[in-house]
């Protein structure tokens, strides 16, 4: 019965498992590639859910919650952190979905790279 838990997780393995696969990357490279894949995409959708709740939880809007950590990194020495400063003022209107497609598209084009170094 405890196995039964751990199905729906099995049931995203298996189907990123297969895309890996199809895409014709060796085989000892396929645990690490899907590894990489599955790691991104439950911990990305682990991060939205979070915030999401946090700002449910504090009664303000995604803009408005995104605008206060905005804010709370522009405090920080820019001379320390200048990255940071430069994208705080695009974090409260960023797209989170545009943000996840290009990070599954980094990923891809990473093992489209390792594919064409097996060659």
């Amino acid at each position: 019965m405890r196995a039964e838990i751990h199905r729906p997780m099995v049931r995203i393995l298996e189907r990123v498992g297969q895309q890996v696969r199809a895409l014709g990357i060796a085989r000892e490279q396929e645990w690490a590639t899907v590894a990489a894949l599955m790691n991104y995409i439950v911990d990305v959708a682990a991060q939205n859910a979070a915030n999401g709740q946090n700002a449910s939880k504090r009664g303000i809007d995604r803009e408005e919650f995104l605008g206060s950590i905005a804010d709370a990194w522009l405090q920080f020495d820019q001379r320390e952190y200048p990255f940071t400063h430069s994208v705080a003022e695009l974090l409260p209107f960023h797209d989170d979905r545009v943000d996840f497609l290009s990070g599954i598209d980094l990923i891809l084009n990473g093992i489209d790279a390792a594919k064409r170094r097996q060659r």
